[in-house]
């Protein structure tokens, strides 16, 4: 047999009588076991404190030594890790409730003390003060983890009142401390010019609309002019809707970009003198600067081209839409090779020559170079490109393509990880980037089999995608896993080509490009499981099972099958909070959960949908409705027989059936089904009446 609980009781009690009442009423239980210590001063149970181990404290307010909360204060202080219970006569009773909002767990009325309310009491508490104990360790980590944080964090309300503030927060404004800030106003920090915007973002947040990044100029305690960015978004606070910013330093950026704006201007003027033909795009493809001498090669005035988008720019040249040299260089990953006949990469420069069929009465040359134009950012704003007329000095180069020269240059300026293999899969070229991606040097992987690099787990999967290579040109971003030198394993996005020989049908290597994206991973698998769940009962949240949903109905209209949807209501949860309190509805919530998942197929949808809502739809074969609710019913009666408990499950539910190609919408089936419900409910109450 189990061993009874052992919980040891520290009555502080000046009447004997009470106390021998208590002591009679705590053996009475023959579920826990109870140790009783007694004192009848204060005095006296500090010492016991000092003493022994204690796990619960019954504690009358009126001792010889100490009167009212005074005692309760000294008690708190002294054991600050024990539940206490306050004992108090019916005139008392203002006092004990104060007592309760000062630290006591609960307050008994002597008189009225039996053996159910002492016990359930004294458990209740325990577990309460743990409960305080883990929430209080959980709130110190989180108050650590945004105060090691880079960007700022405020908490403010709907005003603008600062709620809360880290470190990083008190240090952008010059703040001695975060606790500085606490009770100050934004606009003590936000420049006049800003505030109504600022005040127009807050209420936004208020209204639960998506934020964006706004740019404001903030000034400091020192007086020190600084830009900032930050985004809000709503929470709760302290049991109130707040708004939580996030804010990002951007002063050095912002200067940045002014320094380039300015540069922009100046080039732009110089454009205009340059002996070669030049124009320069934005990042949408339109035309922004056509100087005097690429009207002179193409006999389109400047006036004419400048705004036009869609290649436009391409037509003098070659009669048709396409990409330019121009374009490669703002999306390096296009095929070039399929435009041009040389191309060489200096840095971010790209240089290409081409044949131009419409320019001229005979063949054509030109040589471009390109490269594209960034931001303070590093973001990529538009592109510039100059031309030279090459056609004689290209009648006597023509025979001269080097395919090799051109990958040998990329591979040695780039900066992502590249990688080249040969036809027998042997590694023959391995850059630095990606030497500092797998831990390898190059000379030990030179010659060697491509397979090393791939974990053991998915080195036939990794194997078989590659050998894919040769059967098409280029892969585009296709996620194969690598395993560093160390042994661990990164998740990589590629990019790859086919080099052929210049007859172009002999494979002579592959070259593959990389991008480390395991902690974006990661990321993404974490924000999808907590986006999905409901954390209290781990069912689907209403957001995942409307997306599953969708999908379902969609499968189900190919596949030409019904499915059933079921909404169900979790009956008297209220009354269950209000009487037992909410830890106990929240156990009520789980065991519906464990319910349905008892009763459901595990290929079936099951989501916590609202407060006491559920909803679930059964995607294989279904059975009928009422099988399928006298399955639940079963469940449910089976739970509350074997299950002691302080209250019962019972549950309303509704049902509606989707039929393929009927036009039905998920709202329609779920408005069926949760009117159902209520009328299902409403009978149940009629009865009960």
């Amino acid at each position: 047999m189990n061993e009874k609980r052992c919980i040891r009781v520290l009555l502080i009690e000046d009447n004997p009588g009470d106390a021998r009442l208590i002591r009679e009423i705590l053996f009475e239980d023959t579920d826990i076991s109870f140790e009783l210590l007694y004192a009848d001063r204060l005095s006296k149970s500090i010492d016991c404190l000092d003493r022994e181990h204690i796990d619960i404290i019954l504690l009358d307010l009126g001792l010889p030594d100490s009167q009212g909360l005074d005692t309760l204060s000294t008690i708190l202080s002294k054991a600050q890790h024990i539940p206490v219970i306050v004992e108090t006569g019916l005139t008392d009773k203002k006092l004990a409730i104060k007592a309760v909002k000062a630290g006591a767990q609960d307050y008994l009325i002597k008189g009225q003390i039996d053996s159910t309310v002492l016990i359930r009491s004294i458990c209740y508490a325990i577990e309460r003060k743990k409960l305080e104990e883990a929430f209080k360790a959980s709130e110190k980590r989180f108050r650590t983890l945004i105060n090691v944080m880079m960007d700022a964090l405020i908490i403010i309300d709907w005003d603008g009142t600062i709620l809360f503030a880290n470190k990083a927060a008190a240090e952008l404004v010059d703040l001695k401390n975060p606790e500085e800030g606490i009770g100050l106003n934004i606009s003590e920090f936000i420049c006049e010019e800003f505030m109504t915007q600022a005040l127009t973002d807050i209420g936004l947040v208020k209204e639960g609309r998506k934020g964006f990044p706004t740019r404001y100029k903030i000034k400091t305690r020192k007086g020190t002019i600084r830009w900032v960015e930050s985004i809000g978004d709503k929470i709760i606070f302290n049991n109130k809707e707040a708004d939580l910013e996030t804010i990002r330093d951007i002063t050095e950026s912002k200067e940045t970009e002014e320094i380039i704006r300015d540069s922009e201007r100046y080039l732009m003027e110089i454009i205009q003198f340059f002996p070669d033909p030049t124009m320069v795009i934005n990042r949408e493809g339109k035309v922004t600067a056509w100087n005097r001498a690429m009207e002179e090669l193409t006999g389109v005035k400047a006036t004419e081209i400048i705004g036009k988008g869609n290649y436009e720019y391409a037509l003098p040249f070659y009669g048709e839409r396409r990409p330019l040299l121009i374009d490669f260089a703002m999306k390096p990953n296009y095929n070039i090779k399929d435009y041009y006949n040389v191309i060489n990469r200096h840095g971010k420069i790209l240089s290409g020559e081409a044949y131009i069929p419409y320019l001229g009465n005979g063949k054509t040359y030109l040589q471009g170079s390109a490269t594209a134009l960034y931001n303070s950012q590093g973001e990529i704003i538009g592109a510039i490109e100059s031309m030279r007329n090459i056609t004689e000095r290209k009648r006597l180069e023509e025979f001269l393509k080097n395919t090799t020269d051109y990958l040998e240059k990329l591979i040695a300026y780039a900066n992502a990880p590249i990688i080249v293999w040969n036809q027998d899969f042997k590694i023959t070229r391995f850059n630095r980037a990606f030497e500092h991606l797998t831990g390898y040097k190059a000379d030990e992987v030179i010659g060697t089999d491509l397979c090393r690099l791939f974990p053991q787990t998915s080195r036939d999967i990794s194997i078989g995608r590659i050998q894919d290579t040769l059967k098409r040109e280029y892969w585009e971003s296709v996620e194969i896993p690598i395993v560093r030198k160390d042994g661990t394993a990164r998740t990589v996005l590629w990019n790859s080509a086919n080099i052929y020989s210049p007859d172009g049908d002999t494979l002579i290597s592959t070259i593959a490009q990389g991008y480390d994206i395991t902690e974006r991973k990661m990321m993404e698998e974490t924000l999808e499981r907590l986006s999905t769940t409901d954390n209290l009962t781990g069912l689907y949240n209403r957001y995942a099972f409307i997306n599953l949903a969708e999908q379902q109905l969609k499968i189900a209209n190919r596949e030409n099958k019904s499915i059933c949807l079921i909404f169900l209501d979790l009956d008297g949860l209220k009354n269950i909070n209000d009487t037992l309190g909410h830890m106990v509805g929240d156990h009520a919530l789980r065991n519906t959960a464990m319910i349905l998942r008892n009763t459901f197929r595990e290929t079936d949808i099951i989501a916590r949908v609202g407060g006491d809502e559920f909803a679930i739809l059964a995607t294989t074969d279904i059975d009928g409705p009422e099988i399928l609710k006298e399955r639940l019913n079963n469940q449910v009666n089976t739970f509350n027989y074997e299950t002691e408990r302080n209250y019962k499950i019972s549950i309303s539910i509704g049902f509606s059936i989707y039929q393929p190609n009927k036009n039905i919408s998920l709202d329609d089936l779920m408005s069926t089904a949760d009117n159902l419900m209520y009328q299902h409910k409403k009978q149940k109450r009629s009865k009960a009446e």
